[in-house]
């Protein structure tokens, strides 16, 4: 069952990269689905909802100034298989024409099924910078989803909103949740009667100095359904907070 639909996301990852480097905004666009939105802690998310709307701003000329001419992404791995989405751990490299390296970022990607399209609706980057990996970041990011779920069995949905930085989103197949206050966000949770987390498991997978992607695997307290989710916890005005989820239910 898995196997086609992680063959499908991984094709989707690879056509991310092959239809960037056409330098065709049409070609490009063709290869992600809406609403569409780039996760990263150097600035607040912006969903953009429709495909034109992409088309229309996407633009080379940055990457040209730098000296660039290819990109090339790293080898693709899923974490997570869902009916009509995947967690893909990967990343890219910027090359000049002579293949020298201009810069690298680590990416979990959003592959999404879409009106039978296979796509990338989402990029949680790490986004380069000073100080590396470190442990203390990770640890701060399994943190901040470890008190999200404790204080979603506890029902304390203003903690749960204390652990998010704003706008936060989720991303389903096709949509693009938004909450843009700590009051939306909890008023929100105590609508939405979600069943408690009976147990879970979170660690980080990919990691910078200001954002770190954290795998989370838990089961519902039913006993009977199993969630896979990715959360993407950035470093914003000194706070680490959850930016975005995915949530795959098994």
């Amino acid at each position: 069952m898995t196997e086609p639909i992680e063959s499908a996301a991984l094709e989707a990852y690879g056509r991310f990269f092959t239809h960037f480097n056409t330098r065709d905004a049409a070609k490009f666009t063709s290869a992600l689905n809406f609403p569409h939105v780039r996760v990263s802690p150097r600035r607040a998310p912006a969903v953009i909802e429709e495909p034109e709307t992409h088309e229309e701003r996407q633009t080379w000329e940055p990457f040209i100034a730098t000296g660039w001419d290819h990109t090339i992404g790293k080898p693709g791995e899923c974490l997570h298989v869902g009916e009509a989405k995947a967690h893909v751990l990967g990343g890219w490299t910027r090359y000049t024409a002579d293949e020298k390296p201009i810069l690298s970022n680590t990416v979990a990607y959003i592959a999404t099924q879409v009106e039978g399209q296979w796509g990338i609706q989402s990029r949680f980057g790490i986004d380069p910078g000073n100080g590396g990996d470190t442990t203390t970041h990770y640890d701060q990011a399994v943190d901040t989803v470890t008190a999200y779920v404790e204080a979603f069995n506890a029902r304390d949905w203003s903690r749960c909103a204390e652990a998010m930085n704003y706008p936060t989103l989720l991303i389903d197949p096709g949509r693009v949740g938004r909450w843009d206050s700590a009051n939306d966000f909890a008023k929100a949770l105590a609508e939405a009667q979600l069943p408690r987390v009976s147990e879970f498991e979170a660690k980080a997978v990919q990691g910078g100095p200001n954002a770190v992607n954290v795998a989370l695997d838990a089961m519902l307290d039913d006993g009977a359904r199993r969630v896979q989710a990715l959360f993407s916890v950035t470093l914003r005005d000194a706070h680490w907070g959850i930016q975005a989820r995915s949530i795959i239910e098994k």
